[in-house]
């Protein structure tokens, strides 16, 4: 399932003063949630959560029920360092070109 929205979540952080010259860093991780559907019953779904060092996290969430596909993308987002900046190219392409097909091969033409 394609994320239907993103939520800003602010998080308590710790206040730290930094330079312009700082980087600010993303982390990623995984979101689990049991959700209803009128149509499908209950299931389990994943998002993606983006912890900034700023302390305003955003969360990406409802976006596939496969719990491998999550996890390679998140695997993914950590090694490459994905900035705020670039994250939701990085997610559409994500979505569309041939790292989905390798978790769903029929969906290919």
């Amino acid at each position: 399932m394609i994320a239907k929205h993103i939520t800003i979540c602010t998080f308590i952080t710790d206040s730290i003063k930094r330079t312009k010259e700082e980087k600010a860093m993303c982390r990623y991780s995984v979101m689990k949630k049991a959700l209803k559907n009128e149509e499908i019953g209950h299931y389990i779904s994943y998002g993606v959560v983006m912890q900034q060092d700023k302390g305003e996290d955003i969360c990406l969430h409802d976006v596939t029920s496969n719990q491998a596909i999550i996890n390679h993308f998140i695997e993914l987002l950590n090694h490459y360092q994905v900035s705020a900046a670039h994250f939701e190219d990085v997610f559409a392409d994500f979505l569309c070109t041939g790292e989905i097909l390798r978790f769903y091969p029929e969906l290919a033409y």
